[in-house]
């Protein structure tokens, strides 16, 4: 039986929902049936490029150096020629693009080299937070134009698919279907081997409460309000919290001159990268999201699984993955004083996750259920 052949397109592969989703998907389908090339771009300097563990796992996986974050009118020309020059010369079946960058010039090299199948799957969107009115206004033009290239656009939470359905009209909801996210839960909850704590490892007073988050230093995120919230609660109780910033970015040292500005960085641990796994998010009481739009963010449905209470911005695929927990902690975008206001009663009253929302938050959120899904789809329209 001749294989299915897939081109998996992602803009950069580096640490993010989006890369798991895509090396999940390249290493799980069923290598009997499909073959799949992974493309991506190149990553920033203070972003951690996952090709060579991805290249280690045997999955094909090959890179456009052009295809970078920024907008570039004569790298994405080149990008969008190097995919037209892959896709004929692969000839795939189906094409599936991932994120903004890799969804409009994936799906346009595919669309003018007649690929028979093209999915393109919606992990945020950029129309809210990231750039100007008029800018945005282009972006979603341009996104209408390419979902009707798509032979099916896929999101990963019903509240996205309302935004892309419903609040920005991209696409009809008979052309959309939502799968959610899947994870290795196996690996996540193994044991580090180091044993090396956190607070060992950077000298944080094991008495007090540690507060954490985890993303990319960039400016979707909003680091400056985690630090904001940090601020209002150290000047309330200094004794009792520690602050920690797991991930970097190209706001790392903004961030931290912030930090020194309002005299709390002997408070706020910038941890960098870290091996992300149960251990990690159990060293902290509490794990906050701040972002000013999401997808579906990992951080949060980790966390859960780890058993770790969140407070989160109420933004994008949130309330999604929050309703499986409580929506009690959901706080409008930018809300410094509800942020202060919910942590508070959290020292009053500690926050609880039960065994059956980390267990329910596994169960859905599982790489089978993910295969399966998309095995389906592809045979469906195959």
């Amino acid at each position: 039986m001749k294989k299915i052949k897939i081109i998996r397109i992602q803009s950069r592969i580096v640490i993010g929902g989006p890369a798991i989703h895509t090396r999940i998907l390249s290493e799980k389908l069923n290598p009997n049936k499909y073959q799949t090339i992974l493309i991506g771009g190149t990553n920033s300097a203070d972003e951690k490029s996952l090709v060579d563990e991805l290249v280690s796992k045997n999955i094909d996986c090959r890179i456009i150096p052009e295809m970078g974050r920024d907008i570039h009118f004569y790298d994405d020309l080149i990008s969008f020629y190097k995919l037209f020059k892959i896709i004929k010369q692969e000839k795939p079946q189906i094409v599936h693009t991932h994120t903004a960058k890799a969804g409009a010039l994936g799906r346009f090299a595919a669309y003018i080299a007649r690929v028979p199948i093209i999915f393109h799957t919606f992990h945020g969107n950029v129309f809210s937070g990231y750039f100007g009115n008029f800018k945005t206004k282009i972006f979603l033009f341009l996104e209408k134009i390419l979902a009707k290239m798509s032979t099916k656009i896929i999101v990963i939470s019903s509240e996205q698919r309302k935004d892309i359905c419903e609040r920005y009209l991209i696409a009809p909801a008979k052309k959309t279907v939502t799968i959610p996210l899947g994870f290795e839960w196996e690996g996540f909850d193994k044991k580090s081997k180091n044993g090396v704590s956190l607070r060992e490892h950077f000298s944080i007073n094991p008495n007090k409460k540690m507060i954490g988050i985890v993303g990319r230093l960039v400016p979707i995120k909003n680091h400056r309000l985690f630090i904001d919230v940090a601020n209002k609660i150290l000047h309330r109780c200094q004794d009792q919290f520690h602050f920690i910033i797991i991930g970097d970015g190209e706001l790392a040292p903004v961030l931290k001159q912030k930090c020194k500005a309002l005299g709390i960085a002997d408070s706020i641990t910038f941890a960098g990268w870290q091996k992300v796994n149960k251990n990690l998010y159990q060293e902290f009481d509490l794990t906050l999201l701040t972002s000013n739009n999401e997808g579906t963010p990992v951080a949060i449905i980790e966390s859960l699984a780890a058993g770790i209470p969140v407070i989160s911005t109420n933004v994008g695929g949130v309330p999604d993955i929050m309703k499986n927990y409580s929506l009690d902690y959901l706080v409008g975008r930018g809300d410094v004083n509800s942020f202060v206001e919910k942590i508070t009663l959290h020292l009053e009253k500690p926050l609880v996750v039960s065994e059956q929302v980390q267990e329910k938050i596994k169960k859905y959120y599982n790489f089978e259920r993910l295969v399966t899904q998309i095995d389906e789809l592809y045979h469906e329209l195959l």
